[in-house]
């Protein structure tokens, strides 16, 4: 249900992106795509921090949620980490995404 109303929201789009640009030769699929990048967030709480991942598609989002199942051991080497400042690291190989970590 939910795919094939996407599927249908999709069409829609295109065909107003097809009058768009055949009236004024702009596009908004651009600007679209800008904005449901930056709704596509996923939050979540760790070490009772919120950690927001960038969720591109479904597998990302499966991912998200099977972190700590599924990737304990690079948790556990990522807390092994000092705790004297902020860092970063991105561990996108992992878990098929780019990802940032931050450990305070």
């Amino acid at each position: 249900m939910i795919k094939s109303l996407s599927k249908t929201i999709f069409i829609f789009i295109f065909f107003i992106e097809k009058l768009i640009n055949a009236f004024f030769k702009r596009s908004i699929t651009i600007y679209l795509s800008e904005l449901i990048q930056k709704i596509s967030n996923e939050k979540m709480i760790i070490e009772n921090k919120k950690v927001y991942f960038f969720v591109p598609n479904s597998l990302i989002k499966w991912r998200i949620k099977t972190l700590y199942t599924k990737e304990p051991e690079t948790i556990e080497w990522i807390n092994k980490f000092s705790n004297k400042k902020k860092k970063y690291f991105g561990i996108s190989e992992l878990i098929l995404a780019c990802i940032q970590y931050t450990i305070h």
